[in-house]
């Protein structure tokens, strides 16, 4: 089986630190090692631009959202790490700029730091995240996600089986 370990901030199977666009039908089948660590994506942020349009009665203040997807991808590797999932290490997000649709992981997630940030799907779950349609089967403390924080996440038809992760979020 192939591995990578990298000891810095995010490591993952394909991609360490993503900010905006579609991440779609990926498969990690290796071994993932480090810090906000996944079988797809290490680390995920969405930024807000803030901009000012000058108009006759004052000024307006436009706010631009990167927006990131992750659809129909997978884990079945084996991922070690802190803020560590299946699929993200590490998500946050502004209202309707995060998404997982579709995704699952078979893999064991293993919390290397001694904290209880490990998710089935998700290690680390920062404000409005939409989780869709997904699932874990893999071994892991937290079945979808280790931590959510700010609990403005949207959950719809995500499952887990409860003979491999001890507790649901």
């Amino acid at each position: 089986a192939n591995s990578l370990t990298y000891n810095e901030t995010s490591t993952a199977g394909f991609i360490t630190m993503y900010n905006g666009g579609k991440i779609e039908n990926c498969v990690n089948l290796g071994i993932v090692v480090g810090g906000d660590a996944a079988g797809i994506v290490g680390k995920v942020t969405s930024d807000i631009t803030t901009t000012k349009d000058h108009q006759e009665s004052g000024y307006t203040t436009v706010y631009v959202v990167t927006r990131t997807s992750i659809i129909s991808s997978k884990n079945l590797g084996v991922v070690i790490g802190a803020n560590v999932g299946g699929i993200v290490g590490y998500i946050q997000g502004y209202p309707n700029s995060c998404s997982l649709t579709g995704c699952y992981n078979l893999g064991k997630i293993v919390n290397g730091s001694g904290d209880a940030l490990a998710g089935g799907l998700i290690g680390n779950m920062y404000n409005a995240v939409s989780l869709t349609n997904g699932y874990n089967a893999g071994e892991v403390h937290y079945a979808i996600a280790g931590r959510v924080f700010n609990k403005t996440a949207s959950i719809r038809n995500v499952y887990y089986l409860a003979t491999k992760a001890p507790e649901g979020m």
